[in-house]
């Protein structure tokens, strides 16, 4: 009779870890066929996507109002070297060549746009943005102090023609320009000889004419004092893109608008 209640004992003992072994594995199949899903957090955007879309945002504020005949465009330059990007809306307009252009800030914290003060600005003699070798990009070799070199083409007459190279820089909130040189050429009505007139520029503004040997010695004399960088940026034409088919940067969506506005934003370096 022990021997029996023994015997069956033992195989309850057998029975019950086949049971829990069973329980176990169901447990863990369970678990396999259910496995736990984890939701990765959106990624945050980086510094140059959330201030295009605050420019995006505020477009109202800088977005170019122009005639048919216009070339207009839009670009962004480091101009108080903070990291954050200004943007500049560019327009050329009209038989002079004449420029027009605005300068806009934004303020990261606030997520507002604001534009920047040119105090000094002379109607018909502002910066081109529409040539490949400027603005350019200098540093003083004295004061480490950075600053852009810009060009100015204006039509004068109907035979005269004027570059003024100066430069621009941002200062106490507001852009800041001062001229360096000016090369005025006077053509002749045969087309054969024309007039060529060279002025440089004190510190205080003062104009001098001299003669071209002159002229390239200052010319020469501002390489030796500072010393150019290696500047990109990008500038997105209101009439048309190398990166998209289109009429008119107005014509376009929001979204692709934006992703114009970021390339350019992102192409901008220096070094």
């Amino acid at each position: 009779m022990k021997k029996l209640i023994s015997l069956i004992l033992a195989v309850l003992f057998v029975m019950a870890i086949f049971c829990g072994c069973a329980k176990e594995e169901d447990t863990n199949t369970a678990a396999d066929n259910n496995p736990t899903e984890t939701t990765a957090a959106p990624a945050e955007p980086s510094l140059s996507e959330e201030a295009v879309r605050i420019y995006m945002d505020n477009m109202d504020l800088w977005k170019a109002e122009v005639d048919d005949t216009s070339w207009y465009g839009y670009l962004f330059l480091d101009l108080d070297f903070d990291g954050v990007l200004e943007l500049i809306a560019a327009t050329n307009m009209g038989t002079g060549f004449f420029s027009y252009n605005k300068y806009y800030r934004v303020d990261m914290d606030s997520k507002t746009v604001s534009e920047i003060p040119f105090p000094d600005v002379i109607e018909e003699m502002q910066c081109d943005y529409t040539g490949i070798d400027y603005p350019q990009l200098y540093k003083n070799n004295e004061t480490g102090k950075l600053k852009y070199m810009m060009y100015d083409n204006s039509r004068s007459g109907a035979m005269q023609y004027t570059t003024t190279i100066s430069e621009l820089w941002m200062e106490n909130g507001s852009i800041a320009s001062h001229n360096l040189w000016t090369y005025d050429y006077l053509m002749d009505y045969d087309h054969q000889e024309g007039v060529e007139t060279f002025t440089v520029y004190g510190e205080d503004n003062s104009s001098e004419n001299v003669d071209k040997d002159g002229y390239y010695a200052v010319l020469e004399e501002y390489e030796n004092n500072n010393t150019r960088q290696e500047l990109k940026f990008l500038t997105v034409s209101g009439r048309g893109s190398d990166t998209a088919d289109y009429d008119s940067f107005a014509d376009l969506d929001y979204n692709a608008q934006y992703e114009l506005l970021l390339e350019s934003y992102n192409a901008f370096s220096y070094n």
